[in-house]
């Protein structure tokens, strides 16, 4: 009864395609497939030995990839998590090289004001005493 069964679904799955409307039409539906060739089975078979099988079923299961990549992952996490557990050392420096210049002021007291002409200037000179104090401590390095 099951073998029965089993040849009228896979009729009606070669019905489905090869007819526009499958079973629905009422030609289709009681026509029957009758195979015209017969199964045809090898003389002899090449028997394969027995580690050539085991490591083609192997080679041909996705779990098995699948779990090793994830043993993998694991152990990269675990040599991030002890390296996380490891002292940490933070340093942190600034050095800061600024230049002063500018116009001289009129409301000094007393009128009068002796400033360093050094200092006297615009942009371009706060930024030739950036540079010639860089100048200075590269030779100072060097020494």
């Amino acid at each position: 009864m099951l073998s029965q069964t089993r040849v009228l679904q896979q009729e009606a799955i070669i019905k489905n395609v090869l007819s526009r409307t499958g079973v629905a039409s009422p030609g289709v539906a009681t026509a029957h497939v009758i195979p015209t060739d017969q199964i045809k089975f090898p003389a002899t078979e090449a028997v394969e030995p027995i580690q050539d099988l085991i490591a083609r079923a192997l080679a041909s299961r996705p779990e098995l990839a699948q779990t090793s990549l994830q043993v993998e992952n694991s152990k990269i996490g675990l040599e991030g998590t002890k390296s996380a557990l490891k002292p940490m050392l933070d340093a942190v420096g600034t050095l800061q090289n600024s230049g002063l210049a500018g116009q001289r002021s009129t409301l000094t007291p007393g009128g009068i004001s002796t400033i360093n002409p050094y200092f006297l200037g615009g942009y371009g000179t706060a930024m030739g005493q950036v540079v010639r104090r860089i100048s200075q401590t590269t030779l100072l390095d060097c020494n």
